[in-house]
């Protein structure tokens, strides 16, 4: 990179951390909102959020004094370093890093006329900071020995056993055992079900895999999933090709799907980046309507596409979906965890029909996002061919949360509104987003801004931003007669 360009894109970490600091105080009670939204869907994610939160006050002040943004970087990771004794999870720092650059694009709306010119410095200065907590170093490194070891160690996690077993070409033999497990008579085992029996462990227990072993994690309560996570992402921090993999697929992705031209071409395109560059076979793309209550088939990879377009489904007749849907919504802000829902058996919780017809086993459905927007406009839904049953693979989970977020920007450019209508005075054709007559049904059956806010998800901000536009664009002096245009027009029911 010349020395020139170097210092432009510093230039832009200045504007972005400047901009910040100017409205610092709103920011922090915005963020820390956000803080306490996650504390009530999973306390996991306090620890990582708050430390985020409480350096980027920190480096707020400190570019009051003339600090580099530059350097700010290099303290968030130095600061990291000495904060996490484990790196943690890539998808719990960008969904976190997602919802803090979220909530500064909300404040900045409040203050800054054509704000969005001012974003891309936000997102570059959020994008940053991605990459130096996804990828951190640390100085020692950690063999597995070393690893196992410090996670039994950790009081937190009450884990007491870790079973390190090889995958042999005729047999499963166990390496080591970490902890308080008792030493087995045997060694190898046939198959995979003698490993789990031998150890008195369910047989619906899934592993993890790392080069030739496969690892078994046991706990006061049984076997501890979250445990699993944690390992899989203390061991990815020392496997530099994966944060490079992953990194490298949304790229290829990204440039993939930019060529369209067309929402048609728009869905095809991003059906067959999640099939072409991650390791699945097919792909269906769906798009949530009616309060994502109904689920409308677009397109698909390996599949027939004009069976899957003919598809709605109620959501409330998939409840695999709906109940993990309604884990994914905030709880007071704009976002939602956009994190993809793995479901090990499609026969649980799938309409029969659908399962039978396409020979769905197991699925993994990546949320379709707009992050800007706090809107879940669709979803993918992939797996590994008919019948094929595979196991969760978390390393997959930042790509898949970026591949959603690249196909939900580029959807919704092409997406047309549920409704165009209108013959104001002026002869205006107006068009409304869905999100926008969402609003306006709610403001038609009488609902406060504080109310439409919670039945959408959103800010209050927010809210009065859409009520705002709407009402300049339809002329009208109040809420009532937002409501009574938008009746007459057609625009709503």
């Amino acid at each position: 990179m010349s020395k020139s360009l170097t210092n432009h894109m510093n230039t832009l970490l200045s504007k972005a951390i400047k901009l910040m600091a100017e409205y610092e105080d709103e920011l922090l009670a915005e963020w820390n909102g956000v803080k306490d939204d996650l504390g009530e869907v999973n306390d996991r994610y306090i620890e990582t959020c708050a430390f985020i939160i409480d350096r980027l006050g920190a480096y707020m002040m400190a570019n009051r004094y003339g600090v580099e943004a530059t350097s700010i970087l290099s303290r968030m990771r130095e600061d990291a370093l000495e904060y996490f004794a484990y790196q943690p999870a890539a998808e719990k720092i960008i969904h976190i890093l997602n919802l803090l650059e979220n909530a500064t694009h909300t404040v900045l709306k409040e203050h800054i006329e054509f704000s969005s010119k001012l974003h891309p410095s936000i997102h570059y200065l959020f994008t940053k900071l991605s990459e130096v907590l996804v990828n951190l170093d640390t100085e020692d490194e950690m063999n597995l020995d070393k690893l196992c070891e410090s996670l039994i160690q950790n009081a937190n996690l009450k884990i007491e056993w870790i079973v390190r077993v090889e995958e042999q070409p005729d047999c499963f033999s166990i390496k080591k055992i970490h902890g308080k497990k008792e030493t087995l008579k045997e060694n190898c085992f046939p198959t995979w079900y003698d490993v789990l029996n031998a150890f008195g462990i369910d047989h619906s227990t899934l592993p993890i895999t790392y080069e030739n072993e496969l690892l078994l994690i046991g706990c006061e309560n049984g076997f501890l999933h979250e445990s699993m996570s944690m390992l899989f992402s203390l061991i990815d921090q020392h496997e530099k090709s994966y944060s490079t993999q992953w990194k490298d697929a949304v790229i290829l992705f990204n440039e993939w799907i930019i060529k369209s031209q067309t929402l048609e071409q728009s869905c095809e395109n991003i059906c067959f980046g999640f099939g072409e560059f991650l390791p699945f076979e097919r792909s269906a793309l769906f798009r949530f309507s009616n309060m994502e209550q109904i689920a409308v088939g677009l397109y698909a990879h390996h599949l027939d596409k004009e069976e899957v377009k003919a598809i709605r489904e109620q959501m409330i007749d998939i409840p695999a979906i709906q109940h993990k849907l309604n884990l994914l919504k905030p709880v007071g802000h704009t976002m939602r965890n956009f994190q993809p829902i793995y479901i090990e058996d499609a026969a649980f919780g799938f309409p029969e029909k659908v399962v039978k017809h396409f020979n769905l086993a197991s699925l993994l459905i990546v949320p379709i996002y707009v992050p800007e927007e706090g809107q879940m406009i669709g979803g993918v839904l992939l797996d590994q061919g008919p019948g094929k049953h595979f196991p969760v693979d978390r390393t997959l989970f930042p790509a898949l949360m970026k591949f959603g977020q690249s196909a939900g920007e580029l959807m919704l450019r092409y997406m047309k509104p549920d409704y165009v209508k209108g013959d104001l005075e002026a002869g205006e054709e107006l068009s409304f987003s869905p999100r926008e007559i969402e609003v306006i049904k709610l403001l038609a059956e009488g609902a406060s801004t504080t109310e439409a806010a919670v039945k959408l998800y959103l800010s209050e901000y927010t809210v009065r931003d859409y009520i705002s536009t709407i009402m300049k664009r339809l002329n009208a002096k109040n809420r009532t007669e937002v409501a009574v245009k938008s009746i007459r027009m057609g625009i709503i029911d």
